[in-house]
């Protein structure tokens, strides 16, 4: 094994869907080099899938926006949930149409992560809105990651993390934001199918994003 990816904040059995739902009057607004329509809006769903009731959980998800939207940057993007309330939202380019990364070019993949609430078993749709006319909030307590050398610190504002600076193991202390300690130190181990596994050392860990609300 070559390397350990550590993703924070860890979120699972959540999915998201988007769909792309257009308007006569964006189909008429739409630019004559395009022969598809602008849509109108872009509604994405969140679905949980484990029956546990989630609240104010980020998701995270790749969402492919149309060339003729035309968006070049992510100042201009929010996302509501189902009443119509800003939500924090935190957005990275991905790619561009035709053109890599060149920030002429329009944004062509988006990853987009908000924090999401959603029923055992249920649904619940939120909003990204391309036009600039809603404000994306700042999440109250932004997500913060610090290194010194090759240790690592989260704070999600729930929990802070520690790991990297005992090789070993995979958080060197997990503490609650009441200060209660869940985790000091500890081996990597996993168990797969009744059989118990380890990996004795972290070879290297680094930083490949980090936002206000993820981090990887």
């Amino acid at each position: 094994m070559s390397r350990t990816r550590r993703a924070v904040p860890f979120l699972l059995l959540l999915s998201v869907t988007v769909f792309l739902f257009n308007s006569p009057r964006a189909q008429a607004a739409s630019p004559a080099a395009y022969d598809f329509p602008v849509p109108s809006r872009l509604v994405m769903t969140v679905r949980e899938t484990a029956g546990i009731g989630r609240s104010q959980e980020v998701v995270r998800s790749g969402v492919p926006l149309a060339r003729s939207l035309n968006v070049l940057d992510t100042s201009r993007l929010a996302v509501l949930d189902a009443s119509g309330a800003p939500v924090p939202a935190e957005f990275r380019v991905l790619a561009r149409w035709n053109a890599g990364r060149s920030a002429a070019a329009p944004i062509q993949w988006l990853m987009v992560a908000f924090p999401a609430t959603v029923g055992p078993r249920s649904a619940a749709n939120y909003r990204l809105i391309t036009d600039g006319s809603v404000a994306n909030p700042l999440p109250i307590r932004p997500l913060t990651l610090t290194q010194n050398g090759n240790a690592f610190t989260v704070d999600t504002g729930a929990a802070v993390f520690r790991f990297g600076a005992g090789s070993g193991a995979l958080f060197d202390e997990v503490v609650l934001d009441n200060g209660t300690r869940l985790i000091g130190g500890g081996a990597m181990t996993m168990r797969v199918n009744g059989a118990n596994g380890s990996h004795s050392t972290t070879r290297r860990a680094w930083i490949e994003q980090s936002g206000p609300l993820s981090a990887v």
